[in-house]
């Protein structure tokens, strides 16, 4: 079993709410896959200047219930109420740096 990583309540952690990792005003593209409450899921999104992103998961949450920033992924975004989307407009050699 992989080693857990334990994180005081106490640290400080940042908050989606002031991230550069929101996604406002995103629509829909793509497919339905599925739904979270009355939010539908998309395959993809398209933000404001036209970049697509595509559907990965729900994003990842703090024992609060928070959105978990520090957690997310270089090229990775959240769209509310807590769908997680990766930018396609990413080059892949950047990502994996951390770009």
């Amino acid at each position: 079993m992989p080693a857990m990583k334990y994180l005081s309540p106490d640290l400080p952690r940042r908050s989606v709410e002031n991230s550069d990792a929101i996604l406002q005003g995103a629509i829909g593209a793509g497919p339905l896959v599925g739904g979270l409450g009355d939010h539908p899921i998309y395959a993809q999104v398209i933000d404001r200047s036209g970049r697509t992103y595509s559907y990965v998961g729900l994003a990842p949450r703090c024992r609060d219930g928070s959105v978990d920033v520090d957690a997310l992924r270089a090229g990775e975004f959240v769209v509310p109420p807590g769908l997680l989307y990766l930018c396609e407009d990413v080059d892949p050699k950047s990502r994996s740096k951390g770009i």
